[in-house]
């Protein structure tokens, strides 16, 4: 009998899963500190199945620039898995589910255990699944890992094919000192401020929107992974910086 044969069953027998050999300093780089792979990819460890097929492994921790710091506040991870969906029979099959077809065409799926209340995932009839809330990439990809793994566990023949970043939402601060003045940013950057309406200014950046606030809060949406986006968000950054310095 093969060894090997005997071997196999009994890891499925006792549940037990063969560890990946990957060099102890690779998985420590991206853990401590995974914004070097944008820094640094060419000195740092590539993970390229956590990434969309044919995109760069870029990741948004890499925004902060000289200026201010750049913290990620939302991830927006999404996959097709490859199979389709009765939402009326998972909606069932799942607890803290929302299913109004009159609303939205998906299922809204809030697993407890899976990121807790703040990770919200939608799930689609043609088997693609959103998933929002997450703090970080590597949190993204994880989380988007873990709903499919609970949707096979049900009988459902996932066929994951990776995980794509579509939208990355994160929050600056301008140092002490820098108040902005919105009517002049508003003006010099061609943007919106109504203080009847809200009190911040809105900024347009390539696809990319800036919330200013009086107290030099800058909320930022739509970034993208890629590192063009990564670059345009520094030089909004540094421009609107610059007009708080000439004010």
């Amino acid at each position: 009998m093969n060894p090997h044969l005997i071997l196999g069953h009994c890891n499925r027998v006792n549940k037990v899963r063969p560890r990946a050999q990957i060099p102890r300093a690779q998985i420590l780089s991206c853990q401590e500190n995974f914004s070097q792979l944008i820094l640094n990819p060419q000195g740092s460890a590539e993970l390229p199945h956590l990434w969309k097929k044919g995109g760069t492994n870029c990741d948004p921790c890499g925004l902060n620039c000289d200026i201010c710091p750049v913290k990620i506040t939302n991830v927006l991870a999404a996959t097709q898995l490859g199979c389709t969906f009765d939402l009326g029979k998972l909606a069932n099959q799942f607890s803290n589910t929302v299913y109004n077809p009159r609303k939205m065409k998906c299922v809204v799926w809030n697993h407890r255990k899976i990121g807790g209340k703040q990770v919200v995932a939608l799930v689609f009839a043609t088997g693609y699944l959103s998933v929002n809330g997450s703090k970080t990439v590597v949190e993204g990809v994880k989380h988007v890992r873990k709903y499919a793994r609970a949707l096979q566990k049900h009988g459902y023949e996932i066929n994951y094919c990776g995980t794509s970043i579509q939208a990355v939402s994160a929050v600056a601060t301008l140092p002490e000192g820098n108040k902005p003045n919105l009517d002049s940013l508003a003006s010099n950057l061609s943007g919106v401020y109504e203080p009847e309406l809200f009190t911040a200014a809105c900024l347009k950046f390539h696809r990319m929107s800036f919330l200013v606030f009086a107290s030099g809060k800058i909320v930022i949406t739509g970034i993208r992974n890629n590192k063009s986006s990564h670059n345009n968000v520094r030089k909004f950054l540094s421009k609107i910086f610059d007009l708080c310095i000439g004010i």
